[in-house]
């Protein structure tokens, strides 16, 4: 616990904590006043680990006890503190500290001075002064300067004291040497520093340790410690093997010489050692290295790990090795390792021998003599052009380049072939362990082949390189060949072809536009995974809306210029209710008149345009395509740029599918330019509807009142069905009733961006007038109707 300080003093008593130390003795604004010290501060009482000391000039006048205090001393209970003007008596009991201070007045004599109790008083001889007034009045200058100067010094003291921190540094074991650097003024205190907050280099040294070199940062506490721990220097480590040299030495796990090994610096503490040394077993021990640059000593015998073994060859002088270490020349007794030993034996002129042998430590080995074969001739092949095949007495060896070793001191026949060029043979005959280099120019066999390309200007490729116009005749080998004829902008023609020799070839190639390309690549019929049949529909341009004088034309059916430049597919029938209940099975498209619409082969009916969108994106999602439609505020929209992902037919697409008649003009009705259809060609509003509709046309049967099963009727051109009739079908595109420039061409149309209501196009089971059976007519809605379905289609690409 922090003691409490009180002063006793004339004016009473004052508790101070230890944090609101040092306290100023003397001195304008002083914490501990003392009579005739007002311009003056005699010192400042602190603390330290609980025990109160007292800093003070040495020209101050302070004593402790009867001796003068230089800058500071340590007080304990019962020390008298005397000043020129005043006296303090100190009691400390635990924690607490009570300081008394008395001021002597003019009549008051103070104690006697123990340390001037043997003072000898002797004479001083008197000399009278030789200045005046005026010599005296010039000497007072001085006088300021000094005081001014002890006054600055006494200040400059106070700061210090005012914001040095208590530091102990615990430095283990303890140096010899200590050195505390970056601080001008660093008073020691009982074995503390007195610091400024601020970064300090602490270097300390001893014998047997690394020189210590740290830095220390103070900070703001009062009292602060820092422990520094020095460093043994490494050990000096020897190592003695004896006879065995060249042992390698491991000290935990790495290699740090080899033997004989003086003085390998080995850091203090317990180790590991290995030696390893060939032909001998492995020495492992745990060293303790006392660091300290001591040097240690280890005197190692090694356990023998071989046995001799005796080797003779015919003819002798052949090199052994075993692990890539020559081990000597037969014949020998040779030292070999322990274990399952490779030993190869090599001789000029001969083939190497390769030998498996288990060595028992200490128990000699004889192999049986061994007989060297002569070394095989080498015959290094080559050709023009390369890769032809290399076969030797008939022997198939691979492909040149290649190196092909043959008996020795007999002649062999070697055959070179490729397809398109002559065979080449060639006879060899080499000495033992001979190489000889052979190279052959095959010569080709050649064909001609003639190339007719349209357009005239396309290129022509032979094995990827260019030969350059495509319309010409090529000499080639007879071997198959790549021909590629290609011409930016079309799709390129790729073929085979192998010429023979003696007849002329021909290869005739009209380019096709990348275009007429793709579009022969794509099925023209596609079926989805719900068993929905697609038509592919070609690119084309057409004009939508009606003429001005078309007897029930109306003003939304402006006319318009249309380029569709993306092939899609559209669905043959429309979406049956069967179809639609597998996305949702609680759909009913309910009853007309006590007719049932409901019949799974039936159009589905009575659902809006974002129920059919979102079986659009159900459909996608089960095949793995993008959805065509994108959530926004809670309602689907279509996505821009389109996707491939299912959907309903653009206006214009279904305008360009309802006309596709092979270059057919387009007509008033779907059958023609006037009335009534004929029979059977339509489910329209016929008599058997009479109940039902407000319009119908007479003298018309199809056999259907309501809705008939899709795909009852003739198809069109395309093979697509009820484009006309039976239900009426949401189109992709937002409904707006005109354009601002009618005059401007589209290009893949797709309605407009906003709006709440869509377009709704054809004729169905509830129409029989001019106005709606007409192929230009439009319709739109939002919700639901009883005449009102849809179709799917997507695009190609």
């Amino acid at each position: 616990m922090n003691p409490v300080i009180r002063i006793h003093d004339d004016s009473g008593t004052r508790t101070w904590q230890a944090d609101e130390l040092p306290l100023q003795i003397g001195g304008r604004g002083a914490d501990i006043p003392v009579s005739g010290s007002d311009d003056r501060v005699l010192g400042r009482l602190g603390i330290v680990d609980g025990v109160p000391f007292i800093e003070s000039d040495s020209d101050a006048g302070v004593r402790v006890n009867g001796s003068p205090c230089e800058q500071s001393c340590w007080l304990g209970d019962g020390n008298i503190v005397v000043l020129p003007e005043a006296h303090i008596v100190c009691r400390i009991r635990r924690n607490e500290i009570d300081l008394h201070v008395r001021s002597r007045s003019a009549a008051q004599t103070p104690p006697p001075q123990a340390a001037d109790s043997h003072a000898v008083i002797e004479p001083v001889a008197f000399n009278p002064g030789h200045g005046s007034a005026a010599a005296g009045g010039r000497a007072l200058p001085w006088l300021q300067l000094g005081v001014a100067v002890s006054a600055l010094l006494l200040g400059i003291a106070a700061w210090f004291m005012f914001t040095a921190r208590s530091i102990d540094i615990a430095i283990a074991p303890q140096p010899q040497s200590l050195e505390l650097q970056g601080a001008v003024f660093k008073p020691r205190v009982g074995g503390r520093y007195l610091l400024r907050p601020g970064q300090y280099r602490v270097a300390a040294d001893l014998e047997g340790y690394k020189p210590l070199r740290e830095t220390i940062t103070v900070g703001n506490a009062s009292n602060q410690q820092f422990a520094l721990q020095m460093e043994k220097l490494p050990g000096l480590l020897t190592v003695d093997t004896g006879a065995v040299n060249g042992a390698r030495i491991v000290v935990d796990g790495q290699e740090i010489g080899t033997s004989p090994l003086a003085d390998a610096e080995v850091a203090p503490g317990l180790h590991s050692l290995r030696i390893i040394a060939r032909n001998h077993l492995p020495f492992e021990q745990e060293i303790e290295i006392s660091g300290r640059g001591q040097r240690q000593s280890v005197e190692v015998v090694l356990q023998p790990n071989w046995a001799p073994v005796t080797i003779e060859t015919t003819p002798p002088g052949a090199t052994l090795s075993s692990d890539g270490v020559t081990l000597g020349q037969t014949p020998l007794v040779a030292e070999v390792e322990a274990g399952e030993q490779q030993l190869l034996l090599q001789l000029d002129g001969y083939k190497p021998v390769e030998r498996t042998v288990t060595v028992v430590a200490g128990q000699p080995l004889e192999l049986e003599a061994i007989a060297f074969e002569p070394a095989d001739g080498i015959v290094m092949l080559t050709s023009n052009p390369a890769g032809a095949s290399v076969s030797v007495d008939r022997q198939f060896q691979g492909r040149t380049p290649l190196s092909v070793a043959v008996t020795p001191d007999a002649s062999h026949q070697v055959v070179l072939s490729r397809p398109g060029y002559r065979t080449a043979t060639r006879s060899v005959e080499l000495a033992p362990g001979e190489q000889t280099e052979v190279s052959v120019r095959l010569a080709p066999i050649l064909g001609s082949v003639r190339i007719v390309a349209s357009p005239e200007d396309a290129e022509v490729l032979v094995d990827g390189t260019s030969r350059g116009s495509a319309n010409q005749t090529l000499s080639l080998t007879t071997a198959p060949h790549r021909i590629e004829i290609h011409k930016k902008g079309y799709a390129p023609h790729i073929e085979t072809i192998t010429p023979r020799e003696g007849i002329e070839q021909r290869v005739s190639v009209i380019l096709k536009t990348i275009a007429e390309a793709q579009a022969a690549v794509l099925d023209p019929v596609i079926t989805s995974d719900e068993g929905h049949t697609l038509v592919l529909v070609p690119t084309g341009a057409l004009q939508m809306g009606s003429p001005r004088r078309e007897q029930g034309r109306r003003s939304n059916e402006i006319r318009r210029d249309v380029e569709l430049t993306r092939e899609f597919y559209i669905s043959e029938n429309e979406v049956t209710n069967a179809q639609y209940r597998e996305f949702m099975d609680t759909h009913n498209s309910g009853f007309v008149g006590g007719l049932s619409l409901e019949g799974d082969d039936q159009p589905v009916v009575r659902l809006g345009w974002q129920q059919a969108a979102r079986y659009c994106n159900w459909l996608s999602e089960r095949e793995g395509l993008p959805p065509a439609y994108v959530e926004r505020d809670g309602r689907l929209v279509g996505r821009r740029p389109m996707t491939t992902g299912y959907r309903m037919p653009t206006e214009a697409e279904w305008v360009w599918v309802t006309r596709f008649a092979g270059g057919a003009r387009a007509t008033k009705y779907p059958w023609g330019d006037t009335l009534p259809p004929p029979q059977g060609s339509a489910n329209l509003a016929d008599n058997a509807a009479r109940n039902l509709v407000v319009q119908r046309l007479d003298n018309y049967d199809d056999g259907f009142s309501v809705t008939a099963p899709v795909g009852s009727f003739p198809a069109n051109a395309l093979g697509l069905r009820d484009l006309d009739g039976n239900v009426a079908e949401w189109m992709h595109d937002i409904y707006e009733a005109s354009t601002a420039d009618p005059y401007l061409s589209l290009v893949d149309p797709v309605g407009p961006r906003r709006g709440n209501r869509h377009v709704i196009r054809g004729s169905s089971w509830k129409h029989g007038g001019i106005v709606e059976l007409r192929g230009a007519y439009r319709d739109y809605g939002r919700g639901g109707r009883e005449d009102v379905g849809f179709r799917l289609a997507r695009y190609a690409r």
